[in-house]
Parts: C-alpha cells; sequence; structure tokens
C-alpha cells in the first residue's frame, strides 16, 4: 500500500505543471487527493480567506483532461474558490466529503518558473507547502526553471525520486 499524496498548487487546478504532476504520481501507483485553486493564484504566499465562504467543487471531469484511465490506485480531485493555504486547510480540517483518504504527504506544484531567493518570500507554491507543514503533514514544494515548460519529465523525475525516498520514512 502506498502513501495518498494530497496535491495542491498556486497555478490552479487546471494547470498544466499539476496534470503533470498528477500523471506521474498516478502512474507510480500514488493514491492522490488533488486540492487546488479554482484559478490562478500565484505571488499569494500564505494568505487565508477569512470573511467570505470557500466554494469546494468535485472536479471527475478532469480524470479526463489528465488522461488517467479508471485503472490504478484512487484519485479525488477538488477545486476552492480560494488560495493555495485555503485549499490545504480545506483537506486538512474536514471540508472535503466523507470517505476522501486522509493524506500522508502534500506536493505543492509542478509551478512555472523558479521558486528561488527571495521569491519564496511571495510564493503560493511555497505557501501551499508551508501551510501543510504547520497543520503537521510533510510537505514538498516543487516547480521548474522556466515559466514557458514544454516538458516537464525532469521535475517528474526529480520529484518521484523525492517522494520516494520521503515515504521510506514517514508513516502511511
Amino acid at each position: 500500500m502506498k502513501h495518498t499524496i494530497l496535491i495542491t498548487n498556486d497555478d490552479g487546478v487546471e494547470a498544466s505543471g499539476l496534470a503533470a504532476l498528477v500523471v506521474g504520481l498516478h502512474e507510480a501507483g500514488y493514491p492522490i487527493v488533488v486540492c487546488a485553486p479554482d484559478r490562478e493564484r500565484s505571488a499569494s504566499t500564505m494568505h487565508l480567506t477569512l470573511h467570505k465562504l470557500l466554494k469546494l467543487r468535485r472536479r471527475d471531469d478532469l480524470v479526463e483532461i489528465y488522461k488517467v484511465g479508471g485503472e490504478g490506485p484512487e484519485m479525488h480531485i477538488f477545486d476552492v474558490s480560494g488560495f493555495p493555504a485555503d485549499c490545504i486547510m480545506t483537506a486538512l480540517e474536514g471540508g472535503l466529503p466523507k470517505g476522501t483518504p486522509k493524506p500522508a504527504l502534500c506536493i505543492s506544484g509542478i509551478n512555472r518558473g523558479p521558486n528561488m531567493s527571495v521569491d519564496i518570500l511571495h510564493s503560493g507554491t511555497i505557501g501551499g507547502a508551508r501551510q501543510a507543514g504547520a497543520c503537521g503533514l510533510p510537505a514538498i514544494a516543487t516547480s521548474i526553471d522556466t515559466f514557458e515548460p514544454e516538458d516537464y519529465s525532469v521535475a517528474i523525475e526529480s520529484t518521484l525520486e523525492l517522494v520516494r525516498r520521503v515515504c521510506n520514512f514517514i508513516p502511511i
């Protein structure tokens, strides 16, 4: 049995980097829960929505876009009308439907563009991972070094290797 992975990002639930990550993890046999913003939320750090209701939508339509079939591990996809930190709070604090598996690890990304140096102070991708960590869930933020990626394979390979290593010592 493999660890369930919670995925978020700041580029939105339909972003190509998130799709590449979902496909890579699914093909590697990991059960997945996606809880990502319903639209682009870059440079949002750990912004939380406090004075209005968030909307949660199940996005089974994205399974077709991600081109993953009915075979393989469990997959749940949701979008939230908030920021990456809102998505993490929703996923970890009881905001997802009953029966959604509890994650053992969070991955935020794959972000378009590098999150390096002072960029990490503003990044919603980093903010999503930081929020997961603040809630007690081990987390990884992953990015690619271009804003116009044509291929995510190097980022997927690197992230999968890190996930495999982390999963060797965290509980399921």
